[in-house]
């Protein structure tokens, strides 16, 4: 693990030495500055990698919540900065209303494009599976 960023109420860091897993932990409340100036400054590190990159967001805090302010605008914006060597998000948060929100926020601002490469899951070791099976596609059966 290397850490690439730390704010007070977030942690950027890559996963493994490869540089094809970078975790953005929130560790506590932030604001919407808070999570622009993170995704940028990840998005800027996963942009500088030759090879295809997942991300995860991991709201750590108990029962994670939208910062204060008008959610939808800011999600829209937040859902289109995406980089072409970004597979997947995966957001791991105990909250439901996270994945509706930016279901909503897709279907108002017409971001279906965008919203297909989120995961939701319920802990980091899902994560990993999932990005593991992306990597690893196992060859179809064939009876």
């Amino acid at each position: 693990m290397s850490e690439i960023l730390r704010g007070h109420n977030f942690l950027i860091r890559w996963h493994d030495a490869e540089q094809t897993i970078i975790v953005i932990e929130v560790l506590d409340r932030w604001t919407w500055d808070n999570a622009f100036y993170a995704i940028s400054f990840a998005s800027k590190a996963v942009r500088a990698t030759p090879h295809d990159v997942y991300t995860i967001f991991w709201f750590k805090y108990e029962m994670p919540r939208l910062p204060d302010g008008l959610a939808l605008p800011k999600l829209q914006e937040l859902m289109m900065m995406q980089n072409p060597n970004e597979q997947f998000v995966f957001l791991i948060t105990r909250n439901p209303l996270l994945k509706v929100f930016l279901e909503l926020t897709s279907k108002m601002y017409g971001l279906n494009r965008y919203l297909a490469r989120y995961r939701y899951v319920a802990a980091f070791e899902n994560a990993l599976t999932l990005i593991d099976k992306h990597k690893n596609p196992k060859p179809s059966q064939v009876e």
